[in-house]
């Protein structure tokens, strides 16, 4: 019997197939269960940037996929090292400087620094970027935030609240600047923001010795909301 090539099924944006009543990962999972599964030289990949589903109907997933994936891969940013090594394909020629402070800005995220044109300065390309009106970036913290999360006002009113709190902000200090309760909705949030690589998890000693303050760190997001709020002072 002749041994069957190995075969990879990729699916891209895999979210957005499961359109409603649709009833797309209903089969998927009886077509893994039943099929796939039983091939072992087939390997299925999905991925997809709504990180809420892919979390709650994936990775969390209490049904026919539960703990049926192998590996989970997060696609990370660019360091600033690949940022530089980018722009610099692209003839986007900055000192050192410039350089860190658009990494700060577009925090090595390619689609973003894709638009980022030769013989422009700091201030100019976020200013293009951000500010114009025609410009590729103006509208994507709205469009972005509702195409990665259900109920994504949510997620917006933590990364405000972050914003206005440069050093972080713990869980209970979100939840009362965002009027939350302390339940499982408001936890649920929090992760995906982190998943998303939204918001950072990090543990700090403050001043009683072993006490863990858990804080979310501005990112990115913060910094053009920022920016955002500095446009409508001026």
């Amino acid at each position: 019997m002749p041994v069957e090539k190995a075969a990879v099924v990729f699916f891209d944006e895999f979210p957005w197939i499961d359109t409603p009543k649709s009833g797309f990962l209903q089969a998927f999972d009886h077509w893994w269960n039943i099929f796939a599964s039983r091939k072992p030289n087939l390997k299925v990949v999905i991925c997809g940037s709504a990180a809420s589903w892919m979390i709650n109907k994936i990775i969390n997933d209490r049904g026919g996929l539960h703990n049926r994936f192998t590996q989970t891969i997060r696609l990370l940013p660019f360091t600033l090292l690949e940022t530089q090594d980018f722009l610099k394909s692209k003839g986007v020629i900055l000192d050192h400087y410039s350089q860190v402070q658009l990494y700060m800005a577009f925090g090595g995220i390619p689609h973003y620094l894709r638009n980022i044109l030769p013989g422009q300065s700091t201030a100019q390309i976020i200013d293009l970027l951000c500010f114009a009106k025609d410009g590729p970036l103006k509208k994507e913290f709205k469009i972005l935030y509702k195409a990665l999360f259900a109920n994504s006002s949510h997620h917006e009113a933590v990364m405000r609240a972050l914003a206005d709190k440069g050093s972080g902000l713990t869980r209970n200090e979100i939840i009362e600047a965002c009027g939350f309760t302390s339940g499982g909705t408001t936890t649920q949030i929090l992760e995906e923001l982190e998943e998303s690589g939204l918001s950072r998890l990090i543990f700090h000693l403050k001043k009683r010795p072993m006490k863990v303050f858990i804080n979310y760190q501005m990112n990115i997001h913060c910094f053009i909301l920022n920016l955002l709020n500095m446009r409508k002072i001026n």
